[in-house]
């Protein structure tokens, strides 16, 4: 609920941190012209609250990307199924800032359990290969996001989490893992002309 709330809040400020005249106005379009949505169409990318996915997601919407957040789920939806007929339906080229690895990180690190078992993840995967997807796990300094989130204890499990489930996914869908204090979020779209 936490991590809804968030999205629905901070994030709808998100357009104003760009600038619309000035020096910077152009920086924004000047480096999302080359994206080439139809190699990549549609684009995840994860990692734990606080790590400039948002940013990041925001950058591509520029290029043609729609952003799509994970859905609303009750405990006793079916994850599998819903993620497999979202990755099915697809066609305009779409930015996922989340997808259902979330679940994987989240449900394991915080609760019992991940309500998509490691089979499910598996085929889930291989459909988002199949489709073309391609995945980008932000991180960043754990002092940078305990300061976003101060009240947030879970930070340091996460990021191993996200990076253990990097390890684990990189051979199955196209993934980058990518240090966002190291990548300035406008230069984002240069680098990702490069993959």
């Amino acid at each position: 609920l936490i991590i809804y709330y968030k999205r629905l809040y901070w994030n709808r400020g998100i357009s104003n941190l760009f600038p619309k005249s000035g020096k910077y106005s152009n920086l924004l379009t000047s480096n999302t012209n080359n994206i080439d949505s139809a190699k990549y169409p549609f684009v995840v990318i994860e990692g734990c609250d606080g790590s400039g996915k948002s940013t990041m997601a925001s950058f591509l919407s520029s290029a043609g990307y729609v952003i799509r957040h994970s859905p609303l789920t009750k405990d006793s939806d079916k994850l599998s199924d819903l993620y497999s007929s979202i990755i099915c339906h697809l066609s305009d080229p779409v930015v996922f800032d989340r997808f259902f690895l979330s679940e994987l990180v989240y449900g394991h690190t915080l609760r019992a359990g991940s309500r998509i078992s490691s089979t499910e993840a598996d085929k889930l995967l291989e459909m988002m290969r199949q489709r073309g997807f391609i995945v980008f796990i932000i991180s960043e300094k754990l002092k940078t996001i305990q300061e976003r989130r101060p009240n947030d204890q879970s930070l340091g499990k996460l990021l191993k989490a996200y990076r253990h489930l990097y390890e684990n996914i990189k051979t199955k869908v196209p993934t980058y893992w990518l240090e966002s204090y190291s990548l300035c979020p406008a230069f984002f779209p240069r680098y990702f002309e490069t993959v």
